[in-house]
């Protein structure tokens, strides 16, 4: 996983001067490889959640060895784009990469999130690119339970 000193170097590359209350306790559990939910105010800090411990893994080198994925369950398409876009500008350079992976009223892109889903388990790399990276994957909830 990471060091809990690598989230607090990511914390400072990323801009902070420290944490939100609540955030330490969470990224101390997601550096013990525990499993962590968290459901949060807006305001609170939640992207940081996800970020942290990948610029982290990224950085500690964990994920040239690794494939390393962090999936983020969001109900809002339009903030995981927002999300997503931020992510490849400023975390890109540090190792990171973002998807969204959406349900579609369409079979067209029913597949084509099957496709994506598949490259990134059989890359090894849990890159689209083929590059050693940390993926952050954001999912909307009719992709993770099918229907009908």
């Amino acid at each position: 996983m990471f060091t809990v000193h690598g989230a607090g170097r990511a914390l400072a590359l990323l801009g902070h001067d420290g944490y939100r209350p609540g955030q330490r306790s969470l990224v101390e559990g997601l550096a013990r490889g525990d499993n962590v939910f968290a459901a949060l105010p807006t305001g609170s800090g939640k992207s940081c959640l996800f970020q942290l411990p990948a610029v982290a893994m990224a950085k500690e080198g964990t994920a040239r060895t690794t494939a390393k994925v962090i999936l983020v369950l969001s109900p809002f398409v339009a903030l995981s784009k927002n999300q997503i876009g931020t992510i490849c500008d400023t975390l890109g350079h540090h190792g990171v990469t973002a998807h969204l992976l959406s349900g579609g009223t369409t079979t067209a892109a029913a597949e084509d999130n099957r496709l994506a889903l598949n490259a990134l388990a059989a890359s090894g790399s849990c890159s689209l690119s083929g590059k050693p990276a940390v993926t952050i994957v954001f999912l909307t909830a009719e992709v993770c339970v099918p229907c009908g």
